[in-house]
């Protein structure tokens, strides 16, 4: 399995079987790798941002002044979604953010080679390397891990319950709740200053996801808290 560069058929493809005899195929409804692995749009790039010829990765190659963001050519909006970027450089000055976006934000009519809005406003999931969350186009949280050059940071999203978890060389770092991811997202990056580079895994090792509290199955009694982490039991008598 790999990334297909042919103009006629790339991302083009239908999945298909043959059976010869008896044959039974079924097809998994909730795939956690997308079916086309993401790859850089060269035509959602903006300016100062070169994008490498496999389109895997994306770099900003001196000081923007700035914040330049890219975004990626898949869009996924059910099922499960995990995707992993490689920091191959991170600059002295400023800081990174990876995530996911509408792309529809990227272009009014003709795509902007300059930023139009505040960079938070086109993630609905972002991780910035100085640890700050992104959420929904506003910075919701600050503190959390910081990363850095060499780190491989991942992303998984659950469409269905619309959570999500952030990795740091394979291990999850932080969890939380994206209500509304399901209207799709692409994959995306933004460099601050600089200068950055990020590139894209392509075919990534997928970790199991972060154990969460199902409140589905907790009694009345008990309350969940810290994005379904810390469960709390509210009886004043029994053993809920």
């Amino acid at each position: 399995v790999g990334i297909i560069n042919h103009n006629n058929v790339r991302a083009r493809l239908t999945p298909c079987v043959t059976c010869v005899g008896q044959f039974e195929a079924l097809l998994d409804p909730t795939p956690a790798v997308p079916a086309f692995p993401p790859e850089w749009d060269c035509e959602r790039a903006q300016d100062n941002i070169q994008v490498s010829k496999d389109r895997l990765t994306a770099l900003v190659p001196c000081d923007t002044e700035s914040a330049r963001t890219v975004w990626s050519t898949s869009v996924y909006n059910r099922g499960a979604l995990y995707l992993e970027m490689q920091v191959e450089l991170h600059g002295r000055t400023g800081w990174i953010v990876y995530g996911v976006g509408n792309r529809n934000m990227a272009s009014q009519g003709k795509f902007a080679t300059r930023a139009q809005l505040p960079y938070e406003e086109y993630f609905v999931i972002g991780y910035t390397s100085r640890g700050d969350i992104i959420n929904a186009g506003a910075v919701e949280r600050r503190g959390e891990e910081q990363w850095c050059n060499g780190d491989r940071m991942g992303l998984y999203i659950d469409f269905v319950t619309e959570t999500y978890a952030a990795y740091k060389n394979g291990f999850p770092v932080v969890v939380g709740n994206c209500p509304g991811v399901g209207v799709g997202v692409s994959p995306m990056t933004t460099f601050v200053y600089g200068p950055h580079s990020m590139k894209l895994v392509p075919l990534p090792q997928v970790p199991n996801p972060p154990q969460r509290w199902d409140s589905n199955k907790c009694h009345s009694e008990v309350a969940l808290s810290q994005y379904s982490l810390m469960a709390t039991n509210k009886a004043e008598s029994g053993y809920p």
